[in-house]
């Protein structure tokens, strides 16, 4: 509409004097816009303005809220593992988040969030094995490919198998690694523990939160302490082999929670005590052995209910008085080591008739007692 005392013709200036005028003074210096109308000007001026600079224009777009990379991937850390430190620059832990975060892989690939959580377990425990003298390393690839460490994975949901065997590992298991809750199997095998050069430390009670767990081997290494106890939160467990450490303290009965046990092998570490009486429980083992420690008082005569074993080792230990004649019931025994303890009496005729012919089972003070 032309307002009647304005010459039409006025209005038509010259495209060139158009941006000598703010905009914003454009609008508010011109009658002939009326902004109760809801008009707005043509959409085919919108686009001149570059995106980030009508960001960085507009007070109302803040650059400063989007967080980094970098602090993206610390917060999902912490979120997953609170207890985790950053703190230590020559960490593993640290280590392993400065390489995540400079992966052009990890960066680029738009991975799920347990996708990175994993990246960062797995180099951490490349870092706390000290790993980086190898041939293979960590690499801008699917970690599922990665050639240092065998693994397993289930596309859908991540790692479902971590295999690290070696004769040169060196370091401590660290706990960061109880967050691939996807496993069903961690082996870490020091083959040759000389000096300096093997698994030291602790089992991380954290490995309580892998409950899909079914096979725990943590052995031929130097790790001390105590078995944790939360380990009996690991009830599908079928096999737990902690062998040829220097773990002390006593065998919990709250072992027994562990039902679905097949194979409990707790040979050649300093533990102590008496053989808890509900191991009993542990009705599918098959092998038991408790052979090279320092366990004392009897064999529980209740171990007769094990009725699936196939071996036997109480070998090596303190253990004293008779032979349960309940033994005899272990009729699938294909193997049974009671030899260098201070038993006393005779063995067993039943037990010795379940026995392959020939086996010696007491070694006693120099004297050999066969069958």
């Amino acid at each position: 509409r032309v307002h009647p005392m304005i010459n039409p013709m006025e209005n038509l200036k010259a495209p060139s004097k158009l941006p000598t005028k703010n905009p914003s003074q454009t609008q508010s210096e011109s009658p002939s816009h009326d902004q109760s109308n809801g008009e707005s000007e043509s959409p085919s001026k919108l686009p001149t303005k570059n995106p980030s600079q009508t960001q960085s224009e507009s007070p109302s777009h803040d650059q400063s809220n989007t967080p980094t990379f970098r602090e993206y991937v610390v917060a999902l850390l912490l979120e997953n593992m609170p207890n985790t430190s950053f703190g230590d620059s020559f960490s593993p832990q640290n280590q392993a988040l400065e390489w995540l975060v400079a992966d052009s892989f990890s960066v680029s690939s738009g991975l799920a969030e347990y996708r990175l959580v994993q990246r960062f377990v797995l180099a951490t425990v490349f870092y706390s094995f000290r790993l980086t003298s190898g041939f293979f390393g960590l690499e801008p690839t699917d970690e599922c490919r990665w050639m240092w460490v065998d693994l397993q994975c289930n596309f859908a949901s991540g790692v479902v198998s971590l295999s690290l065997s070696s004769t040169q590992l060196s370091g401590t298991i660290p706990p960061e690694l109880g967050s691939l809750t996807q496993l069903t199997r961690l082996y870490i095998l020091n083959f040759l523990s000389f000096g300096s050069e093997s698994v030291r430390g602790t089992i991380p009670p954290e490995l309580s939160a892998m409950t899909q767990l079914k096979e725990l081997s943590l052995g031929s290494s130097q790790l001390s302490g105590t078995i944790p106890l939360e380990l009996i939160a690991l009830t599908d467990l079928t096999t737990l082999s902690l062998h040829g450490n220097d773990l002390s303290g006593t065998i919990s009965n709250e072992m027994s929670a562990l039902t679905k046990l097949r194979d409990l092998v707790l040979r050649s570490n300093q533990l102590s005590g008496t053989i808890p009486r509900h191991l009993s429980a542990l009705t599918r083992l098959r092998d038991l052995n408790l052979g090279f420690n320092q366990l004392s008082g009897t064999i529980p005569s209740h171990l007769s209910a094990l009725t699936q074993l196939r071996n036997l080792d109480l070998g090596s230990n303190q253990l004293r008085g008779t032979i349960p004649p309940e033994l005899a019931g272990l009729t699938r025994l294909t193997a049974l080591r009671l030899d260098y303890n201070q038993f006393s009496g005779t063995v067993p005729p039943g037990v010795c008739a379940i026995l392959p012919p020939g086996i010696s089972i007491i070694f006693q003070s120099g004297d050999l007692l066969f069958c």
